[in-house]
């Protein structure tokens, strides 16, 4: 039987390594597993692929929206009511998809179980709001951030949003699990038929798209245009940005993307 007791120059040498309750290379103060910075991925893709890239879409386009980027686009203001703040959603959308083209909003499953993106919305909810009830004419009295902090108020909200996005005709999902993969799955299938744009800015969406996709028509991948913006934003042809990689490339994008730190289920 092997002895537990240390002697007096184990402990010696024991102490001459750093003690700590998780290992800081993987981990950061709140026990959560370390940010990676997907944007170098990006920007390496960039800089090899933006001689054939930046052609802006012509003609009639679908778009798939990211329900949850486009949640914090829109402001609240205080006092109005849910009812008021849908309609803003609504305007928005339609100020910018004005040639009548499909419109796709996809929405985050966040009450359907564990998935890969659990420690970034933990990362993103250092102070939760409480608990709100609500109906359309209820006059929020939150702030934004403070009201979907809680992803209860979250959830209740996107399905809320999306009975009145379907109301003016456009097409709403909601992922059981990760939505990465949902959007990817809805922007290949919908460009079986059209030309399709996936408007986000997302390091992980872009991989899966250059990885995955095999269409007849073209998809093109650009952040939403921010007001005030300095810059022209990037947008990424897939099939050019295929050909500039090169199978080699293509093929192991995934396995870089992993290796770097990916939280998308591939």
């Amino acid at each position: 039987m092997l002895s537990t007791t240390l002697s007096t120059d184990d402990l010696e040498i024991l102490f001459t390594y750093e003690l700590c309750s998780y290992p800081p290379a993987l981990f950061d103060s709140h026990a959560l597993p370390l940010e990676a910075n997907k944007a170098n991925l990006a920007d390496a893709l960039w800089t090899r692929t933006k001689k054939v890239n930046n052609s802006e879409h012509t003609g009639r386009v679908a778009h798939v929206l990211d329900g949850g980027s486009l949640l914090h686009r829109v402001p609240w203001h205080q006092s109005e009511t849910c009812d008021h703040i849908c309609s803003r959603y609504i305007n928005y959308i339609q100020e910018r998809y004005k040639d009548n083209s499909p419109v796709t909003i996809v929405f985050d499953g966040y009450s359907k179980g564990s998935n890969a993106k659990d420690v970034t919305h933990m990362r993103r909810s250092r102070a939760l709001g409480p608990d709100v009830t609500f109906t359309g004419v209820m006059h929020c009295q939150l702030k934004k951030d403070e009201f979907l902090s809680n992803h209860r108020n979250k959830e209740k909200f996107i399905y809320f949003l999306g009975a009145h996005l379907e109301e003016c005709n456009y097409s709403v999902m909601y992922a059981e699990a990760d939505t990465d993969v949902l959007i990817v799955k809805t922007v290949v299938e919908s460009s079986h038929h059209i030309d399709t744009v996936l408007v986000r800015d997302d390091t992980d969406l872009l991989v899966l798209l250059i990885h995955h996709f095999p269409s007849l028509h073209d998809v093109y991948f650009k952040p939403e245009v921010k007001q005030n913006a300095t810059k022209d934003p990037k947008t990424w042809d897939i099939k050019k940005t295929q050909q500039a990689l090169g199978e080699n490339i293509r093929d192991n994008t995934l396995f870089i993307h992993a290796f770097l730190g990916c939280d998308c289920s591939e």
